[in-house]
């Protein structure tokens, strides 16, 4: 299918600079300045430790479990700058060296694409095959070369790590028709951030989350604000803060949203520009099984481990 960044941010300056709107999440990755950004936050300690911490090793055993021998497919959906894509990719290697793998990138960031390419081509034996595609990861039915079908012989095993699913406007909708082409026996492994209070109790949440006591780290401000201050027309003045959002999506979940009011002239126009989302995985695991895919496993990680890994089958 077509794919056209250029596109895509002129889009994205069309809601940045009418009176408000809402970022979509993958306009924080179209440049090569939020790409910057992103690197930033990515290579800093507290991002080591909290996001790259997940337990690889055991993950990589429960996709072997029982088919070590069947050629697999890692289909890594937005991998970012992919390390933690291609430690998993290590991970299954060690426990099967004669795996036949094939390492399939899909990022919408170019920049991004390239580094997780080059590090994977690097990093794993010559065996192992690594493909790289540039595109949305939102609509990887439209991808050919990713389709099922075409590969009849091969597991599937699709990632959706650093906590990137609270990027989709809907989770049950991504696992129902982003992965509609999956088969019997394929797998999925996704991580999330884990509710700090009951969803039903805005209150509780304000006082029990971290992000509204810390508010947004310095670093993700600058990510999260610079399409704006770059493609947001002229501005005089901004102001960040965070809005609670309860009740909607899976059960069990809230989001949090970091905005800017942004002052041009005697108006101020409100803009939503990142979001996170926490959930009880019991719940969330609850609305894939509702789908078809069954827990392997469910593993909580990080240093609070406030984040939770999970490995997920088709049936």
């Amino acid at each position: 299918p077509s794919y056209d960044r250029r596109a895509l941010i002129q889009e994205m300056e069309q809601v940045l600079t009418a009176p408000g709107g809402r970022l979509e999440q993958t306009c924080l990755y179209l440049d090569d300045a939020s790409a910057g950004d992103y690197l930033a936050i990515a290579g800093a300690a507290e991002f080591q430790d909290r996001f790259r911490a997940l337990p690889l090793d055991t993950i990589a055993r429960s996709v072997l479990a029982g088919a070590s021998a069947v050629p697999l497919d890692v289909v890594a959906l937005g991998p970012g700058d992919g390390r933690t894509e291609i430690e998993l990719a290590k991970d299954l290697l060690r426990e099967a060296p004669s795996l036949d793998l094939r390492l399939q990138l899909l990022d919408i960031s170019h920049t991004l694409l390239t580094m997780a390419y080059a590090r994977a081509r690097a990093e794993l034996p010559a065996h192992a095959t690594v493909e790289a595609l540039h595109g949305d990861f939102r609509q990887i039915f439209r991808y050919p070369v990713l389709h099922r079908s075409l590969w009849p012989g091969r597991r599937r095993c699709y990632t959706l790590l650093g906590c990137t699913l609270a990027n989709v406007d809907s989770e049950v909708l991504f696992i129902r028709d982003g992965l509609g082409q999956s088969k019997t026996g394929d797998l999925a492994v996704l991580d999330f951030q884990l509710a700090w209070a009951d969803s039903r109790d805005a209150d509780a949440i304000r006082q029990a989350d971290p992000l509204f006591k810390t508010g947004a780290p310095e670093a993700h401000a600058r990510w999260f604000t610079g399409p704006l201050l770059r493609y947001g027309g002229p501005i005089d003045s901004y102001r960040i803060g965070l809005d609670l959002l309860t009740g909607g999506g899976i059960d069990g979940s809230y989001e949090i949203d970091s905005y800017a009011d942004v002052t041009r002239g005697a108006a101020t126009h409100r803009y939503h520009l990142f979001r996170v989302r926490r959930y009880q995985p019991e719940l969330l695991l609850a609305a894939f099984a509702r789908l078809g895919w069954q827990t392997e496993c469910c593993l909580p990680y990080g240093p609070t481990k406030m984040s939770a890994v999970a490995l997920l089958r088709r049936l």
